[in-house]
């Protein structure tokens, strides 16, 4: 027992001068490529509006009708939505909003759930949107039902579209707030400035591959953007 508390401690220790270590080459490499973060308006000409303490990217369509709200999944940004968005503006006001951290809303957490859909509130309250139907497809289709759940009586309808609706629990939520942080940022950056990490998430971020997005091209916004005019005749509002 002493022979296994000392191995114990040992690995403890070594453990912890990981911890340290990592965390120290994280915040010299977030200071250092701190003047490489370029504002999504460098990008993007807008439409951008401040919600619940950040700037969000969305999409317009349609002056008139019932208001509908498209949410997209995971790392993919609200442009995917044009095709649909134009075919719903004919009897309906349409949005379709970049979820942080993806798309170009400014990338402030938190990254959860639960911050989703207070977005999302947020946003309703800002455009004075009284009980939209919302769409959510992948990632967006968790919000989505969360936001249903939370506020049944808000929401006119929801459309689901390939996507987890039910929360699976996870891991307590104070483990996001100590893991988002100078790890997190760190491996964001180096993930997003390589080309092919952000096509091949972008990539699995699609339904199974078809003749309309496989191979994905360079030009990635074509593709998403032909796989989500397929699936308008799933969204009937």
């Amino acid at each position: 027992m002493p022979r296994l508390r000392r191995w114990a401690k040992k690995l403890g220790l070594v453990l912890l001068e990981l911890v340290v270590v990592l965390t120290v080459v994280s915040v010299v490499y977030n200071v250092a490529t701190r003047d490489r973060v370029k504002p999504a308006s460098a990008f993007y000409g807008g439409p951008f509006v401040r919600v619940d303490g950040k700037l969000v990217a969305y999409r317009h369509w349609g002056a008139h009708g019932t208001p509908v709200i498209l949410l997209g999944g995971f790392i993919v940004p609200s442009s995917v939505w044009d095709g649909v968005g134009r075919r719903l503006a004919r009897a309906h006001r349409v949005f379709a909003i970049d979820l942080p951290p993806f798309g170009y809303t400014e990338r402030k957490g938190p990254y959860t759930l639960r911050g989703w859909v207070d977005l999302v509130r947020a946003f309703e309250r800002r455009f004075d949107l009284r009980r939209p139907v919302v769409v959510g497809h992948s990632l967006g289709a968790a919000v989505v039902v969360a936001d249903a759940l939370r506020h049944p009586r808000e929401t006119r309808g929801i459309v689901l579209l390939d996507g987890d609706a039910i929360s699976a629990g996870g891991a307590p939520s104070w483990v996001s707030g100590v893991l988002v942080g100078p790890w997190v940022t760190s491996a964001y950056r180096i993930g997003t400035s390589s080309d092919w990490i952000f096509r091949r998430g972008l990539a699995g971020g699609l339904s199974e591959p078809s003749s309309v997005h496989a191979p994905l091209p360079r030009r990635v916004g074509a593709a998403v953007q032909g796989e989500r005019e397929r699936s308008t005749r799933f969204v009937r509002c």
